[in-house]
């Protein structure tokens, strides 16, 4: 006989979180119409408009709902008993995490219980109450004893030695899981589970102006500039701004105490981060790819990693620069274009690199692996390389290498998705630029990497590439970005 929630609960050391914060938490359901699916959605608003849980203290927390959310809660519903689970997948920042929360929400509305898998650490919603449990006791709700319970993971946070569990044969738990490009994961889910891919689409241009108008009107400059993302923004503004190596520019700077005020209001926030997580420490790396030498094979090396505040800096620093009219429309341009679909990172890293753009050079200095990361050293030969002006310029994932090699043009990917190369410095050290929205986002190596190895008809010397150090594998040597 299956076991409830509650029943499970007193067999682990699931801890009842505090009830001197119990009160209401208020999800105000933005519902949005229905872009690139077969009909407009006219149900009238979302349910619930309000919920319950014992356990928060009064926040006023705005979920913006797209309507593929609720296309994804009608598939769980329709593969509940049939299916194993769902994987949601799609470019950084588009929202996936903002679904499992929609989930969560309509399983409390419909008094249902929950486990939530979330920075790290696992929490059980019953109609009642909120519990935080162990790693361990997450493997009694995925045994026989529980049948048809919804556990909702992020998968950007699950520890590789979970994974047996989490796809064992015997579980009859139905689980949802929200992951960015991950191609060793997707091999994982696909192949043991035998689950579909749901793929979220990027907002689109209809979709776009309504966002702003679901948030304070003091937020919306930031919205434009930055996306909504309120991780994002937590994390830029508690910066300190010495560390940054810049002041924070006026235009912004006179949102700052409201914007951390009404951060510190999001309770959901605060209790969900990973304890002793530090938002100013989260690092980047740029991966070198060292193309075909003369007289030499192809190597493969990569290398090196650089501090987040610096890409912070260099975005700050166009602020400062008086071009807060140009962030927002690159913002538009790349994240809400009726004709694309390219997450919010492609604008900061171009945005990044023009400012980089306005010197003549940067200075590429040998480096050696040390303890795991990539150090300077005080030997080799630094290598000055000339810096050129250049347009945009869209490609898809189906062009060739030859195509994109100008020295004079930014290659954007036209998929959010899309892992190639996209900037090019002029003369034979050619060097490519990417950057993710998060630090939990990732390419792998192999990806999308052809043209910089094997060029149809120019050769590339170093290929640099910005992505998180958690995942990012350096090897003996490389180089050392200056400038």
């Amino acid at each position: 006989m299956a076991l409830t929630l509650d029943e499970i609960l007193q067999k682990t050391q699931a801890t009842k979180i505090d009830s001197t914060i119990t009160g209401s938490i208020n999800f105000h359901l933005h519902r949005l119409h229905r872009e690139r699916w077969d009909k407009p959605l006219d149900k009238g608003p979302f349910c619930p408009v309000k919920i319950e849980i014992q356990v928060f203290a009064d926040t006023d927390s705005t979920l913006i709902i797209f309507t593929q959310y609720a296309a994804v809660l009608e598939k769980v519903q329709e593969f509940c008993g049939s299916q194993r689970g769902l994987l949601l997948a799609g470019s950084p920042g588009i929202g996936k995490t903002s679904c499992l929360w929609y989930l969560l929400v309509e399983s409390l509305s419909r008094s249902q219980p929950a486990i939530l898998y979330y920075h790290e650490s696992v929490y059980a919603f019953t109609v009642t109450a909120v519990y935080t449990l162990t790693l361990e006791d997450l493997v009694i709700f995925i045994s026989t004893e529980l049948q048809d319970i919804l556990i909702l993971v992020d998968l950007d946070w699950v520890p590789n030695d979970l994974w047996t569990s989490l796809l064992s044969p015997v579980s009859h738990a139905f689980i949802v899981a929200a992951s960015s490009p991950n191609r060793e994961r997707y091999k994982d889910w696909v192949k043991q589970c035998r689950i579909p891919v749901f793929v979220l689409d990027a907002p689109r241009a209809k979709i776009k102006n309504i966002l702003p108008n679901s948030f304070p009107h003091r937020l919306r400059l930031l919205l434009n500039v930055y996306g909504p993302d309120l991780c994002q923004f937590i994390r830029l503004f508690t910066l300190e701004d010495e560390k940054l190596e810049v002041s924070i520019p006026a235009q912004i700077a006179s949102l700052k105490g409201h914007l951390v005020d009404l951060l510190d209001q999001n309770k959901l926030q605060s209790l969900f981060s990973a304890p002793g997580m530090i938002v100013g420490e989260a690092t980047h790396n740029l991966v070198v790819t060292y193309g075909i030498q003369s007289g030499q094979p192809s190597s493969q090396e990569m290398c090196h990693w650089i501090r987040s505040p610096l890409i912070l800096c260099l975005v700050v620093q166009m602020a400062r620069a008086a071009k807060i009219t140009k962030l927002r429309s690159m913002y538009s341009l790349f994240s809400s274009s009726s004709s694309l679909s390219v997450s919010r990172g492609w604008a900061l890293e171009v945005l990044a690199h023009e400012l980089i753009s306005g010197m003549t050079e940067i200075v590429l200095s040998p480096v050696s692996q040390e303890n795991g990361h990539l150090q300077q050293t005080v030997t080799g030969t630094p290598i000055s390389v000339p810096i050129g002006s250049r347009t945009i310029k869209i490609y898809t994932s189906g062009s060739r290498p030859d195509t994109t090699i100008s020295p004079d043009a930014y290659y954007v990917p036209a998929e959010g998705n899309n892992p190639t190369f996209d900037a090019f410095i002029p003369g034979e050290a050619s060097i490519a630029f990417q950057m993710f929205i998060s630090r939990k986002h990732w390419v792998f190596p192999e990806m999308g990497k052809h043209g910089l190895r094997t060029p149809a008809s120019v050769r590339f010397d170093q290929g640099l590439d910005c992505m998180p150090n958690e995942i990012c594998v350096c090897h003996t040597e490389g180089v050392f970005l200056q400038g």
